[in-house]
């Protein structure tokens, strides 16, 4: 008879303003048995760059970076790529290496945001058509099922077919316009045909004059 692992699954009413913290609280204990040699690849599906879980990986990404983690993230938030908060620049406050698609079908609305960081190891949170930022709401937190991550992991691969590809390129510089500089010592001198103008005699028509 097959035994079974341990299950250690939490479903808990999270306050938004404790959302933060407390993926960050999960991600470190995630860190800390993650061995220091192994390069993996987490998954996350997340609403927009401004969401909690997306933005628990940014603020601990050089943690992230240093232990070799990679994310392959999916957003469904409209404004993308213009409200991409770094994700699609290197050299920018995401430190860590990454693959990004945007998932824009409205089907999506009813997907959950999730983070896979292990093969038994995941969060879930709220379905997309809920700003995690405006609400508190039940999140499954699994740091001991291969069940929850096996159906994460699955879900992820689901969308990820149906998402479109992203760059991520290196920020532009923008080059200030150069203003020439004015010579106020420079001689002024009007062109000859103004001069010309200006001293023509009555009874030499000029190119003034009306006929």
């Amino acid at each position: 008879m097959r035994s079974k692992d341990p299950v250690s699954v939490a479903v808990n009413v999270i306050k938004r303003e404790d959302k933060l913290e407390t993926l960050k609280d999960f991600i470190r204990q995630t860190l800390a048995t993650h061995p220091k040699e192994e390069t993996v690849t987490w998954t996350m599906v997340a609403r927009s760059t401004a969401s909690p879980v997306a933005q628990a990986l940014v603020s601990l990404g050089a943690e992230l970076a240093a232990a070799g983690i990679k994310v392959r993230a999916i957003f469904t938030n409209p404004e993308l790529p213009h409200a991409s908060a770094g994700w699609l620049q290197t050299g920018g406050t995401v430190a860590f290496q990454r693959d990004i698609r945007w998932a824009k079908p409205l089907a999506m609305n009813e997907a959950h945001e999730q983070l896979v960081v292990g093969p038994t190891t995941s969060w879930i949170g709220d379905c997309m058509r809920r700003d995690p930022l405006k609400r508190d709401a039940f999140e499954k937190y699994a740091a001991n099922c291969a069940v929850t991550a096996g159906f994460a992991r699955s879900s992820f691969e689901n969308i990820w077919r149906i998402s479109t590809p992203l760059s991520i390129a290196a920020p532009q510089r923008v080059t200030a316009v150069q203003t020439p500089a004015i010579d106020r010592n420079a001689d002024i001198t009007p062109p000859a045909e103004v001069v010309d103008a200006a001293t023509n005699t009555a009874g030499e028509p000029s190119a003034f004059t009306r006929h």
